[in-house]
């Protein structure tokens, strides 16, 4: 459903499998050395 989305704390994407179930799929990269990941943007 997304691309991979670097918020410098993590990447995260979703998906759906083939049964329909929402995934969701992250990875800790910055957060590990202290970096947190950026507010996110208001809803326009």
């Amino acid at each position: 459903l997304t691309e991979p989305k670097d918020r410098k704390a993590e990447l995260r994407c979703y998906l759906r499998d083939p049964d329909g179930y929402l995934i969701e799929i992250g990875q800790a990269t910055g957060i590990l050395h202290g970096i947190f990941a950026d507010r996110p943007a208001p809803p326009s």
